[in-house]
């Protein structure tokens, strides 16, 4: 586990394969497991190609959320994190404000 520091951006993407290869993508919650800091990047958008713009990645903006109780994580977006697109290929990176990324 590598701590990040601040967090400011997520590239969320996929390559559109597989039979539901359309994500609408409330937000995108990430959790420093070193800092037990909560961000929240909003999106409100879809992936996939014939939806929305058509884009298959996305950059989102995020921001530091107030401490709260894990249970209470899937609150803050629509959909529950534990929901999860059938695609298999899923690509995120993460930036941070000393310049480090991370890839999943």
């Amino acid at each position: 586990c590598q701590n990040l520091g601040k967090l400011t951006t997520v590239r969320i993407g996929h390559d559109n394969s597989g039979l539901l290869a359309k994500w609408l993508v409330d937000c995108v919650m990430v959790r420093n497991e070193i800092t037990g800091h909560t961000y929240r990047f909003p999106c409100g958008r879809w992936l996939g190609k014939g939806v929305d713009d058509g884009s298959l990645e996305r950059i989102l903006v995020g921001e530091l959320i107030t401490p709260v109780v894990e249970e209470d994580l899937s609150k803050q977006c629509r959909t529950p994190p534990q929901l999860r697109s059938p695609t298999v290929a899923r690509r995120l990176s993460i930036t941070s404000l000393g310049g480090k990324t991370a890839s999943e």
